[in-house]
């Protein structure tokens, strides 16, 4: 064969691949890239009308950028009309082989095609063509911008949209709206008595009028999901929805419990987001939980206001008693967090906790917010842990982390009384384009600080029960000059540790970026831990392996090394490593301070003389 033939051979074996398989490839990509795929080749031509689920957006009709400058309306028109096209074509029965399991479909409430869209996809759907339909109503405009009027005519187009296309609503398992005002029309109807087959159900500003009351009645309903963004509901009443397993309301404006629950025996996650508006009451998040008995997830978010929540622990006890994550957002960065702590005594079965604090530089406290928001007072909740049983958690996530007093109080507090706690995660805040904008640096402590200071204070015994499981226990970013003994405490607390790492801090580019007078403003002074250790009557240690990473000849590590090993009889490796790779120190060509290869042997004998030898590896990174 020749290269010719063979390159071409080659180039061609994707082609013979079987449908399924190259149907599984199309999948993935957008409907828009499988059909110019497909054109390019008579083997895949085919292809993109035996897909089981088509997913057609008008925002993939849109010209970006604009080939000439033409209303936004004329976009949309333009768009609607390339849509309504590519739909025709996929639901043409002479071009199907294969029945649609679902077709997702993005468009405008443009009546003209609205009509011939509809007419299309009920005759698919009574041809047995299309199983499932998975609608999206667009409307870009901002909520603010929309008119009352605007609402009440979107929402009665909606309704003779579905009033001429009946079969549409029985095959509608998905359906998102916008900006709809239910006042003349029958809310509940549409959406709860005609859609029997919707399971989720996504509504942004629609509602039946500023601060009505709307229950929520449909013991035949199969939804699963209902996700409400701005709704202006005073009350929503979820008298009976017997399949709901999810329900989030992101902004209400109820002055009172926003919020009632019937029948919802499967509702497993709530989610609850706003900030607090003038003149809202505080409520008892236990009167809002009544009547659900299964939640397992739960978030609250207070987006940088006060809490809307009156203190309480022992009523939530009943709705909390299946609770396994919390979610606890947008707290303001000067309060306090500790109360968050009732959470985990109603329940201490939470085994992930996740907490954000908010700060925002964009968050202006100007009169437009001091007119539609409450004023920011710090929670006054009154803790007592007497009583109260250890918690579960294993897992605690704080976002927005900053070097503050009230922070390390609360993740201590989570120490004390969370002895199966595995891993507590410090993140930065997450990412704001407004705040990005203005070009202020985040707060999050930087390398150089998290390395500086030993923030733990001095403990051994009363860390014994959070550590009664611990297995592997990492220390990092010790400074340099510091004694290390002092980590032997954790050894003490929990001698069933079986993997222990210690790393120490030297970084030549930590002095090129800080000055003197920089470091003693942003960070504390280095001081040398001072802990009082004492060994006498403590058992030995099960530890199996010791990593010491940035290893020195310097007489405070030997000192260690020695130590661990005259008190863990089971100790079978020693890791001595180099520093990891810092770029910042490489550039500025500072040499390795890890033995040579020449004195390897005689630091070896130094650690092992008159002790037992483990094995000893020395590893220049």
């Amino acid at each position: 064969m020749s290269p010719h033939q063979q390159q071409r051979e080659d180039e061609d074996r994707l082609s013979t691949l079987t449908d399924d398989i190259l149907l599984c490839i199309l999948g993935r990509v957008s409907l828009c890239m499988a059909v110019r795929t497909c054109v390019l080749s008579t083997r895949w031509r085919h292809l993109p009308w035996l897909l089981p689920e088509l997913s057609i957006s008008v925002k993939d009709f849109l010209s970006v950028p604009c080939p000439e400058p033409i209303e936004a309306n004329d976009m949309e028109e333009l768009a609607m009309v390339s849509l309504t096209k590519a739909t025709r074509s996929f639901l043409a029965d002479q071009q199907r082989e294969r029945t649609i399991s679902s077709l997702h479909l993005k468009l405008y409430l443009i009546n003209t095609f609205l009509c011939e869209l509809g007419l299309l996809v009920g005759d698919a759907i009574e041809s047995g063509l299309l199983k499932d339909l998975d609608l999206t109503i667009l409307d870009e405009t901002d909520p603010l911008d929309c008119s009352v009027e605007d609402m009440l005519q979107r929402a009665q187009e909606i309704d003779g949209f579905f009033s001429a296309c009946p079969s549409v609503l029985h095959c509608l398992t998905r359906l998102s709206l916008d900006n709809l005002g239910f006042i003349k029309v029958d809310m509940h109807h549409i959406l709860f008595d005609c859609c029997k087959q919707l399971k989720y159900l996504s509504l942004c500003q629609c509602d039946t009028g500023l601060g009505s009351w709307f229950k929520i009645d449909a013991p035949d309903s199969k939804l699963i999901v209902l996700e409400l963004t701005k709704c202006r509901f005073e009350r929503l009443e979820v008298v009976c929805l017997p399949k709901l397993e999810k329900l989030s309301w992101d902004t209400w404006v109820s002055r009172s419990v926003p919020l009632a629950f019937g029948f919802v025996p499967f509702l497993g996650q709530l989610e609850l987001s706003c900030g607090a508006i003038c003149d809202q009451r505080e409520f008892k998040l236990s009167e809002l939980l009544h009547g659900t008995t299964s939640i397992h997830t739960l978030t609250l978010d207070f987006q940088g206001e006060k809490l809307w929540m009156q203190p309480e622990m022992g009523q939530l006890c009943t709705a909390f008693k299946k609770l396994r994550k919390l979610y606890v957002r947008g707290i303001f960065v000067e309060f306090d967090i500790l109360w968050i702590t009732a959470f985990l005594v109603a329940a201490p079965s939470i085994e992930m906790l996740h907490v954000e604090v908010w700060e925002h530089p964009c968050d202006v406290d100007d009169e437009i917010r001091q007119q539609a928001f409450s004023d920011r007072k710090a929670p006054q909740w009154k803790m007592d842990f007497d009583g109260s049983k250890n918690w579960l958690l294993k897992e605690l996530e704080f976002i927005g982390f900053r070097s503050l007093e009230h922070q390390f109080t609360f993740i201590r507090s989570m120490l004390e009384r969370c002895p199966n706690l595995q891993s507590i995660i410090l993140k930065g805040d997450e990412q704001c384009d407004s705040c990005d904008a203005l070009g202020i640096p985040s707060k999050f402590p930087k390398k150089v600080e998290q390395e500086m200071v030993i923030w733990l204070q001095p403990e051994t015994k009363q860390l014994c029960t959070a550590f009664n499981k611990l297995r592997k226990l990492s220390v990092q970013g010790i400074f340099v000059e510091f004694d290390i003994l002092w980590t032997t405490a954790f050894l003490v607390a929990a001698p069933s540790i079986e993997l222990l790492q210690i790393e120490v801090w030297e970084h030549p580019c930590d002095e090129e970026d800080l000055t003197d007078e920089d470091r003693r403003r942003t960070n504390s002074e280095r001081r040398n831990p001072q802990w009082d250790m004492d060994f006498d009557n403590s058992k030995n240690w099960l530890l199996k392996e010791l990593e010491f990473v940035g290893f020195r000849s310097l007489e405070q590590q030997f000192t260690f090394i020695r130590s661990v090993l005259e008190r863990s009889p089971n100790l079978q490796k020693i890791f001595l490593k180099d520093d990891e790779e810092c770029s910042f120190c490489a550039a500025l060509g500072a040499p390795s301070k890890f033995p040579k290869k020449d004195d390897q042997e005689m630091i070896r004998r130094r650690i092992t003389d008159g002790i037992f030898s483990p094995q000893i590896i020395f590893d220049k990174l």
